[in-house]
C-alpha cells in the first residue's frame, strides 16, 4: 500500500511540474522579453535571482543647484496580469536651499500614484529606470527616472537624472500646464546622491 501511495504521489507531482507553465526568469533578463516581444507565459516570475537591485535599497541624499534630494527606496514585488517581477519602489522629499519642503511622497500609500515605481533594470545591470507622474493631477506630467550606483567604484554613490515623457502635459489643452520637458521636480542633469 505505502508503495501505491509513493507512485500516486509522483505521478500526481509530475504531472504537475509538466504542466506547468510558471518559470523564474532572471529579472536583468526581463528587457530581453519586452524588446523582443517574446511571449511571457502566465505565472511567470522575472525574480531578482543575482540580487541586483540590493544595491539601490537604502536612504540617499544629494544636492544640486541649491535643492536636496532624499531618495528611500525599496525592493517588492509587483504581481500584474498573472505575471510577477522584482521591482523597486521610490519615495523622495524635496528641499529648497532654506529647507522649506517642495516635494515630499515619503508617507505616501503604496499604491499611491505620487509613488515612483519600477520599470526595469538594465540587461548590464548598470541603470535602473522608474516612471512617475507629478502631483499635479491637472497637467498629468510624467517623466522616467535614471539611477546608477557604483560610481567612481563607491557602491555608496549614486547618480539619478529624469527624462521627461515629452507627449505629456498640455492635457485637456490647458495652457497652464507645462510642456513635458519642463518638469519641474527632478532635473535633467545627473544629481549625486549617497547612501546614508
Amino acid at each position: 500500500m505505502k508503495n501505491i501511495n509513493q507512485i500516486i504521489f509522483m505521478t500526481l507531482f509530475t504531472l504537475t511540474i509538466l504542466s506547468c507553465k510558471a518559470q523564474t526568469i532572471p529579472l536583468e533578463q526581463q528587457t530581453n522579453y519586452l524588446d523582443n516581444e517574446i511571449e511571457i507565459a502566465d505565472g511567470t516570475y522575472f525574480k531578482d535571482v543575482n540580487n541586483m537591485l540590493n544595491k539601490y535599497e537604502g536612504t540617499w541624499i544629494g544636492t544640486h543647484n541649491g535643492m536636496t534630494y532624499e531618495f528611500r527606496i525599496e525592493k517588492f514585488t509587483n504581481h500584474f496580469l498573472g505575471i510577477s517581477v522584482d521591482e523597486l519602489r521610490l519615495r523622495y522629499k524635496i528641499t529648497d536651499a532654506n529647507g522649506s519642503i517642495i516635494e515630499d511622497t515619503t508617507s505616501e500609500l503604496d499604491d499611491s500614484n505620487l509613488i515612483i515605481k519600477g520599470d526595469y533594470l538594465s540587461e548590464t545591470g548598470s541603470h535602473y529606470v522608474l516612471g512617475f507622474f507629478t502631483r499635479n493631477e491637472r497637467c498629468e506630467l510624467s517623466a522616467n527616472l535614471y539611477i546608477s550606483v557604483g560610481y567612481d567604484n563607491n557602491p555608496s554613490k549614486m547618480k539619478a537624472n529624469a527624462i521627461p515623457n515629452n507627449d505629456m502635459g498640455l492635457v485637456g489643452g490647458d495652457p497652464n500646464c507645462p510642456k513635458g520637458d519642463d518638469l519641474p521636480l527632478i532635473p535633467k542633469e545627473l544629481v549625486t546622491l549617497f547612501k546614508q
